[in-house]
């Protein structure tokens, strides 16, 4: 049975967000890695199947128990992961604390390295970013590719 979805964090006229609640996640022994921020994504809009993305947002550190990161991008210090969710997943249960993400469609959409002053500043950086798949203003879907390739490069995608 399918919980309760909670109010969005962030709506626009295209879409809904939510971020996942990381300190419930941890609280709960989800091991969370270098995590920074997790975004599920309501985009009803981008494409006929998935409704639903998830956003993912690391640090590039060292962390103990986990394999260095492969840095792709002179100097970055964060990446994030892009993912269309199963349509039929229930996303409350991820809103909450990351629970079921391991349900994502693959390969993912998207992801890319870059550079920020500080954990605040990328952080802000994804969230500005949900902000324009809200607005209908990029695509998470990987028919627009194009738009986020304009935001943050290349240097992610396999030639």
């Amino acid at each position: 049975m399918s919980e309760i979805m909670p109010p969005p964090d962030k709506c626009d006229d295209y879409g809904q967000a939510w971020m996942v609640d990381l300190a419930s996640a941890a609280a709960r022994g989800i091991p969370l890695g270098s995590t920074l921020a997790q975004w599920i994504i309501e985009a009803r809009w981008a494409h006929p199947l998935w409704h639903s993305y998830v956003l993912t947002l690391i640090h590039l550190r060292s962390v103990e128990g986990v394999p260095p990161a492969h840095v792709y991008v002179p100097n970055a210090q964060y990446e994030f992961f892009l993912f269309a969710l199963q349509p039929d997943q229930d996303r409350a249960a991820m809103i909450r604390d990351a629970n079921g993400m391991q349900y994502r469609l693959t390969p993912g959409n998207f992801a890319a390295q870059f550079w920020e002053a500080n954990d605040d500043a990328a952080i802000q950086r994804i969230a500005d970013t949900v902000d324009l798949v809200l607005a209908a203003k990029l695509n998470p879907d990987t028919d627009g590719r194009r738009g986020w390739i304009a935001l943050y490069g290349d240097a992610g995608i396999r030639r």
